[in-house]
């Protein structure tokens, strides 16, 4: 399960999931020429990622292996994006990582 509410982010650990993501101006039309990269810390004030993606084709793609290391919890998230010389930062917003049940079976 991977979905978000107001701006917040629910994933179920180990779990795949889409971003769309498309910034628009102050006129409301689409931004073609952009990059942006999402990044989840512990919490705001933490040095350290503990993911970061980059939007491909107006997309976030999450993969099994960007949360299964990750403890379930509550963490921090921000979107910064870069056109021409500028940049803005949507955000920050909460990542809800909740706990799965079924894991991979090993052997």
């Amino acid at each position: 399960m991977f979905s978000v509410k107001g701006g917040n982010i629910y994933h179920i650990r180990g779990d795949t999931g889409v971003l769309l993501f498309q910034p628009t101006d102050e006129t409301g039309k689409d931004v073609a020429d952009f990059t942006a990269t999402l990044s989840v810390k512990k919490d705001i004030n933490a040095d350290d990622y503990l993911l970061q993606k980059t939007c491909v084709n107006g997309k976030f793609n999450f993969r099994p292996e960007d949360t299964d290391g990750l403890a379930a919890g509550t963490y921090v998230y921000d979107i910064e994006v870069h056109t021409g010389d500028d940049v803005q930062t949507i955000g920050p917003y909460k990542y809800y990582l909740m706990p799965d049940v079924t894991r991979p079976v090993k052997g």
